[in-house]
Parts: C-alpha cells; sequence; structure tokens
C-alpha cells in the first residue's frame, strides 16, 4: 500500500512539475507558436530558444528554427535573422517554407542595403539565378527599387523574360514597372 501511496504522490508532483514548466517539445512548440500569433515576439523567441537548445532530435527543430527567424526578423535584429534563417534552410526539408524563407533573406538583405550597408545589395544580386523563377523574380523586383543602377541594371534580363513568357498580365505589368525604375530606356527598348 505504502508503495502504490508513494508511487500516486510521484506521478502527482511529476505531473504537476510538467504542468508547469512544460512537457517536452511539443508543449514548447504549441506554446511558442501560440505567443507567435499573438505577436509577442519576445516570449515567442525565448521558448523557440528553449525548445532548440533542450530538444536537438525533435521533429519540430527544422520549424522552431523557422519561427525563430521569423521573430528576429520582427524585432527588427535583421542580421541575426538572416543567420537563424540560414540556418534554417540548412535543414529544413520544407519546400515551401524554404521559398518564404529565401523571400525573407532577399527583402532582408535589401532593409540591410537601405540602412547604408552596400555589400548586402549583391547578396541579392546572387538569387537572380536561383533555380526557382519566383525567387528570381522577387530578387529582380527588389533590385529595381537600389539607388544603385549599375547593380539594380542586373535585374534587366530577368525583368524582360518575365514580359516575354509570363502569361499573368499583372507580373507582365510590375516587370514593366521595374524596369522602368531602373531606367525607362530599358522599357522603351522592350516594347
Amino acid at each position: 500500500m505504502k508503495k502504490i501511496n508513494l508511487f500516486c504522490l510521484l506521478f502527482v508532483v511529476g505531473f504537476n512539475i510538467g504542468v508547469l514548466h512544460g512537457q517536452g517539445d511539443l508543449d514548447l512548440y504549441d506554446k511558442a507558436r501560440l505567443l507567435l500569433f499573438e505577436k509577442k515576439w519576445d516570449q515567442a523567441l525565448e521558448i523557440w530558444n528553449r525548445l532548440l537548445d533542450e530538444y536537438p532530435k525533435s521533429k519540430y527543430f527544422p520549424l522552431a528554427q523557422f519561427y525563430k527567424s521569423k521573430c528576429l526578423e520582427e524585432q527588427k535584429l535583421f542580421k541575426k535573422a538572416l543567420n537563424s534563417y540560414s540556418k534554417y534552410m540548412k535543414i529544413s526539408q520544407n519546400a515551401n517554407l524554404k521559398e518564404e524563407a529565401t523571400v525573407a533573406m532577399i527583402d532582408l538583405y535589401f532593409k540591410l542595403y537601405q540602412r547604408g550597408e552596400n555589400k548586402y545589395l549583391n547578396r541579392i544580386v546572387d538569387f537572380l539565378d536561383d533555380k526557382q523563377r519566383t525567387i528570381q523574380y522577387f530578387a529582380a523586383f527588389k533590385l529595381s527599387y537600389a539607388q544603385n543602377k549599375k547593380i539594380a541594371s542586373k535585374a534587366v534580363p530577368i525583368l524582360k523574360r518575365m514580359i516575354a513568357i509570363e502569361n499573368d498580365e499583372e507580373l507582365k505589368d510590375r516587370a514593366k514597372i521595374a524596369l522602368m525604375r531602373i531606367n525607362p530606356d530599358y522599357w522603351r527598348k522592350s516594347s
């Protein structure tokens, strides 16, 4: 009888400690996602970091890295977010989220360029050769906003190809506008 009572006591204490301090990777994942949707970036980041530190073999590990990146991005910690997205790209198998992470990285590079860190503009140029057209297009659109027209003009072949091969008229129009932003002469030559 004492063994059963002792077992029950240990179970109840263990259960309560588990409830108070979390019950593993799924619990942390659920808590962090809820905080993320509530836009409580600091609190969510804390839990994502905990999940990453305590559960490196978790099936939620790649997602935790992705969402950690989002939190850092929302906190305007752009370089840390880029580093975090880079880690995510190395461990993820999710093609859709990898594309979303790539787009976020391009956007972050551009924000850093806008802050005066010119070296990041060249990082966007690298994405013009990506095997995914959506990534190429996004990089080309971002480059069209650059003040450095010499580097921005590297997007011209992608934008002209968009105009030539895409069926979506809105996408074609956006490409035309991007060409005009870089240099109105490029638009005249392609029309």
